[in-house]
């Protein structure tokens, strides 16, 4: 890790592993011992990201400052969340894997302010020999999520595959817009209160099911 102190910032530049994952880090924070710890702007870029071992990981933080208060908190003891501030953030990634799909070429841009919410402004990321962008918003209070995600030219069987372990049943090139909300502090509850609305359009498409 490499720190550079100037008047009231402190600059950060680091490569290592982070929620295990491998990353290069280049940050710039407010200068300051006490809480909230600011990082004004921080660029990360990985080789592989593992968002199910940061979202477990993230889970256990949460749980963690839930059960102890901050002033119980020592030097020697993981980093209180609630406690963490970023006002710009900048996330680049060669490969990515979220629940059973795998992908490449991701970006993101995001926040976390104080009051625990988690801002991803724009996302993207190519999948299934298609594209994925959208926005994505979580509170980590009361582990609400509200995503915002388009699909363009998106192979057909390879999500249905990855997402609804539908093999061999749909086939083409997948179009489609999704709004959509959870709340639950695991995938499995996130899922069972699932809402929103989307609609999704396959071209050259068959199901051979369905005789098609």
């Amino acid at each position: 890790i490499d720190l550079d102190f100037k008047h009231n910032k402190l600059f950060i530049k680091s490569k290592g592993t982070v929620l295990t994952n491998d990353i290069q880090l280049d940050a710039e924070m407010k200068n300051r011992l006490i809480a909230p710890f600011v990082v004004d702007n921080v660029n990360i870029k990985v080789s592989d990201l593992d968002v199910n071992k940061i979202t477990d990981k993230l889970r256990d933080f949460e749980a963690e400052a839930t059960r102890k208060p901050t002033s119980q908190m020592n030097s020697t003891q993981e980093i209180d969340m609630s406690q963490l501030v970023v006002n710009n953030a900048n996330i680049q990634a060669d490969k990515i894997k979220i629940r059973n799909i795998n992908s490449d070429n991701f970006t993101a841009k995001l926040k976390l302010n104080n009051k625990k919410i988690l801002d991803v402004e724009q996302f993207k990321f190519d999948i299934a020999q298609g594209s994925v962008f959208g926005k994505l918003q979580h509170n980590l209070n009361n582990h609400r999520t509200e995503l915002d995600i388009h699909l363009n030219d998106a192979n057909a069987s390879i999500m249905s595959e990855a997402l609804f372990d539908l093999k061999g049943q749909v086939y083409g090139l997948v179009d489609g817009n999704f709004i959509l909300n959870c709340s639950g502090d695991t995938q499995d509850k996130c899922f069972k209160t699932l809402s929103g609305n989307g609609n999704f359009k396959i071209s050259d498409g068959r199901m051979p099911k369905l005789g098609s």
